[in-house]
């Protein structure tokens, strides 16, 4: 009997001490922080302070309007305490800023903790630091973004060229036909005015041959 007990006992503490050593690596590797029913905050990690740029005195104490990016509407944190009160966790992404005014983007995970009687006692928030991935993804935003400006740039420039070369061959095939009704029109001059030298010296030939009998009888 004794036995059993202290086999118990030698599990609890092992469990314990197992707990103690995930929470510690945790806490260790995550920016973690607690804060009561209130939102003020009771714990922060190594790596929140590192992440933020706060010491831990600066943080215990006050609530996490020190790290709200102004950019961030109010709806966002409504949501998340609507969410935990209701003792549900939220999850999402959230806009920072650290003590130097740095903008950083952190997946954020806050649930609560409850006691025996189902209370909540305390909130526990673990973030992970996206901001790397989240500025790569803007850059490669604002590149597609250029790159679709300049095909549409293309595109318009072409269309525009294009409806020049259209008009310039409309152009160009008015002039020819312009060209053409004035070459035949000096054909038709050029003709009428063969036709009149001939006809001139026919005329001329006949009257030659008529001024000699002509003479003879006068």
């Amino acid at each position: 009997m004794i036995l059993k007990k202290y086999n118990l006992i030698f599990c609890i503490q092992w469990a314990k001490k197992l707990i103690n050593q995930y929470i510690e690596k945790i806490e260790e590797n995550n920016i973690v922080s607690k804060t009561d029913t209130e939102g003020i905050i009771t714990y922060v990690s190594d790596e929140f302070c590192n992440v933020f740029e706060f010491s831990r005195d600066e943080l215990i104490g006050k609530n996490h309007n020190l790290v709200r990016h102004p950019d961030v509407s109010k709806s966002v944190y409504e949501e998340l305490w609507n969410t935990i009160l209701n003792k549900k966790t939220f999850k999402g992404t959230v806009k920072n800023l650290t003590k130097s005014g740095k903008t950083i983007y952190l997946n954020t995970i806050v649930f609560p903790l409850l006691d025996n009687e189902d209370k909540i006692v305390e909130f526990v928030a673990v973030r992970y630091d996206i901001t790397d991935s989240i500025i790569a993804n803007k850059k490669l935003e604002a590149r597609d973004k250029q790159f679709a400006s300049l095909n549409s740039s293309l595109e318009e420039k072409v269309k525009n060229q294009t409806k020049q070369l259209l008009e310039l061959n409309k152009h160009l095939e008015r002039r020819i036909e312009e060209e053409v009704i004035k070459s035949q029109n000096r054909e038709k001059i050029m003709y009428q005015q063969s036709k009149l030298a001939s006809m001139g010296e026919m005329i001329g030939n006949i009257a030659h041959q008529w001024r000699q009998p002509l003479n003879n009888l006068n």
